[in-house]
């Protein structure tokens, strides 16, 4: 019986556990420093109002239902999605609005109210980006690059090359689109994978097809839902789980039987599983790179119902292309943000009160620097954005708010250490830090990786998808 330490209890980790417990001779314990699973997806609650804090977004749901699959369960039996259209309204500072749905039509009539420019490119710009999703699907998201055979794949060449790498997400944008609000709304893909959209490459463009093209979901009861079913099924197979344990230290990493050093005393593994940051968890031994972007993030509980939101919303500022200027070069909290509201009681009414909103408000903000002082400044500028959200139409807002939490990019670094507060690991501003992740194998004996920060990156479904593969990989060479 092999003794493996999961270190952490994000669901890359859950992921990893999921599939070895399928397997009859693995023992395995999950270590988490905090008092609950889930790592940046976590659930919160005051008095009636519910809120996920953390991914909001769920898309790709096959990632999940693999999972539970791979290791004879069905995700359906613990969790109801429920699909989300349109699958976002998004807000223009010319005061257009545009529900993107995957109907083709229904977006080109949206799009020519502003650019009939833009809506007859508009499918084709749907072919090219469903064409990357397709090569992406088929030699990127499933494998772990963890072996030379892996990365010579011919194959993989192939449709590396097909994806056309050395092109930009925005240079791509710009030969379909010239209107201003249509650029802004895909240019934004790019925070999906905590880039900027000049730098990143043009491959990424493949998350509106994600989205368009598999369709967005929730799940009734709120998505910490998820975090819960992996937790139900771990626990029927005598997973062991150690809440409030931090692991401080791995020593013999090069010998069969690790030690682990932890606030709880010491553990003894045969196989380690790291489901934390690893530019945080490495951070003496991985060269530096540009962290992607943070999030400051308020729950609002608010008493009145803001009829023009739908679930998921996005307000955009008169000048898109500066906050990335003010994010990756100045590395400054944004003056004028886009701002992204999840509404999930629109969708599922029991997670707020009869005739009330539960607001999740998210914006981008740099990874940590001594620039900024977050503790000091969090309270004006949620201010700001509460100021900004008036602005765009949301009238008395800060009149209406019963409650708010807020969470800074420095409450993300202490809670998951997330390396300097950063949501998705490394940035993508680069073709190296994009197609060249750490690949999930760290140094030492059965020492592995899973998580955003890993290849395939993050995202609660890439992060699964992960978790899963790893797992495998680890199955296959105690097998061999």
């Amino acid at each position: 019986m092999k003794k493996v330490c999961i270190i952490g209890g994000g669901l890359g980790g859950l992921s990893a556990a999921l599939r070895l417990s399928a397997e009859p001779n693995y023992q395995i314990t999950i270590l988490e420093k905090e008092p609950i699973f889930g790592g940046k997806l976590k659930a919160f609650r005051w008095g009636d109002f519910y809120f996920d804090s953390g991914p909001s977004t769920l898309t790709y749901i096959e990632s999940f239902e693999d999972a539970f699959y791979c290791a004879g369960n069905n995700i359906h039996d613990h969790v109801t999605f429920y699909k989300i259209d349109p699958l976002q309204r998004h807000f223009f500072p010319d005061g257009t609005n545009l529900d993107l749905t995957a109907d083709i039509h229904s977006m080109q009539r949206q799009i020519a109210a502003y650019s009939v420019h833009d809506a007859q490119n508009y499918p084709a710009f749907i072919e090219r980006i469903k064409t990357l999703l397709k090569y992406s699907e088929q030699s990127f998201f499933d494998k772990t690059f963890t072996s030379k055979k892996e990365m010579l794949d011919l194959k993989l060449i192939y449709h590396f090359f097909k994806v056309q790498p050395f092109n930009k997400m925005a240079a791509v944008i710009r030969r379909y689109f010239h209107h201003p609000n249509t650029i802004s709304l895909f240019s934004r893909y790019a925070t999906y994978v905590g880039g900027q959209p000049t730098q990143t490459p043009a491959v990424f463009n493949l998350m509106a097809a994600l989205e368009t093209q598999k369709g967005v979901f929730g799940i009734k009861g709120g998505t910490y839902k998820l975090v819960e079913a992996f937790q139900k099924v771990l626990a029927e197979r005598n997973v062991t789980f150690h809440y409030q344990t931090e692991v401080k230290e791995v020593l013999n990493r090069e010998q069969q039987r690790k030690l682990l050093k932890t606030t709880a005393g010491d553990f003894e593994a045969d196989i380690v599983v790291v489901n934390q940051d690893i530019l945080s968890f490495e951070e003496q031994t991985v060269p530096k790179v540009e962290p992607s972007l943070s999030g400051f993030q308020m729950m609002l509980s608010v008493d009145k119902k803001y009829e023009q939101l739908k679930h998921h919303n996005i307000f955009y500022p008169q000048n898109y292309e500066r906050e990335f200027q003010e994010l990756f070069e100045k590395r400054l909290p944004v003056c004028e943000p886009a701002i992204y509201i999840c509404n999930s009681s629109t969708s599922d009414p029991h997670l707020a009160p009869a005739g009330m909103s539960n607001l999740f408000v998210l914006v981008n903000a740099p990874a940590l620097t001594e620039a900024t002082d977050w503790e000091g400044i969090k309270a004006t500028y949620a201010q700001k954005i509460i100021g900004l959200l008036e602005s765009h139409g949301m009238s008395d807002l800060q009149a209406h708010i019963l409650h708010q939490k807020i969470v800074t990019p420095l409450d993300l670094q202490n809670q998951t250490f997330a390396y300097r507060g950063s949501i998705y690991g490394p940035s993508s501003n680069s073709m190296k830090q994009s197609f060249f992740r750490a690949n999930g194998k760290l140094k030492g004996d059965n020492m592995w990786a899973v998580g955003g920060s890993i290849h395939p990156g993050g995202g609660t479904p890439m992060v699964v998808l992960g978790g899963r593969k790893i797992a495998e990989q680890i199955i296959n060479i105690e097998k061999n």
